[in-house]
């Protein structure tokens, strides 16, 4: 297993390249247009590009590792590692889901809070690089989104908190570090948004890991993702304005 799991880490720093080779020549570029339609080409080709690229990926690499049944159950090779590192926390490792889901609710309230910020802020208080030409600007625009922050949290999650960890754990045997690169990596890969945006995701990716292995679940990560993608794609650009309801262009899609 260890020619396999080194196999893959080393695919995984290649796409991680590709992904920052990619967005250094293609998002300033997507940043340029001008007409919705073009931008929604390019929300398209990025869906169907991540989701081969992280999901179709991903569930290869767990087949390869032998690990399929980790897309719904916890890996049994992290159970003695999960109950090692949060021993501090509880004796009992069947008690440590009561955390997990104990910080997945402090998450949902501060998720809240920042969900209602945007409706008291203006465009012009965020920045106006970056992330924010991710924005939906319409409803047709806000389908794509949609697609694209429910794409985001099922592919990137299979990928990067469960089976780049599991190849890490063959090579290092340690669960800290291979979560750790596999966090990393989940930072690196959205260089597009700026090195804070790699330090903001790059935290994100720790705090899905803390949740996911205290409760145990990659349903929950997955849907936490989503809702924070929604959140960033959808919601702030309706709070502040720049999400035009009243789209009138209707060229096809």
């Amino acid at each position: 297993m260890l020619i396999q799991s080194l196999a893959i880490l080393a695919i995984a720093s290649l796409l991680v390249v590709y992904q920052i080779l990619k967005d250094r020549t293609q998002f300033p570029k997507f940043v340029a247009l001008e007409t919705s339609q073009e931008r929604r080409d390019y929300f398209r080709t990025s869906v169907l590009d991540s989701a081969f690229r992280y999901g179709v990926l991903g569930v290869v690499g767990l087949y390869v590792l032998g690990e399929l049944s980790g897309l719904i159950a916890f890996p049994a090779i992290f159970e003695p590692g999960r109950a090692l590192t949060f021993a501090w926390l509880t004796p009992n490792p069947d008690q440590l889901y009561l955390f997990g889901y104990g910080l997945a609710g402090i998450v949902f309230i501060l998720f809240t809070i920042i969900t209602i910020l945007p409706f008291y802020m203006k465009a012009e208080d965020l920045p106006q690089d970056g992330v924010m030409a991710m924005l939906a600007r319409n409803w047709k625009e806000a389908k794509w989104s949609t697609l694209l922050s429910i794409n985001a949290g099922v592919s990137e999650e299979i990928f990067f908190r469960l089976m780049l960890p599991l190849a890490a754990f063959h090579l290092t045997g340690n669960i800290l570090i291979s979560f750790g690169i596999a966090a990393l990596y989940f930072g690196i890969a959205h260089a597009y948004q700026g090195i804070g945006g790699i330090i903001v995701t790059g935290v994100l990716g720790l705090l899905f890991t803390l949740i996911y292995v205290l409760t145990a679940q990659l349903w929950l990560v997955i849907l936490i993702h989503i809702l924070v993608d929604l959140r960033g794609l959808i919601l702030l650009p309706w709070a502040l304005g720049i999400l035009n309801t009243g789209e009138t262009e209707a060229p096809s899609d």
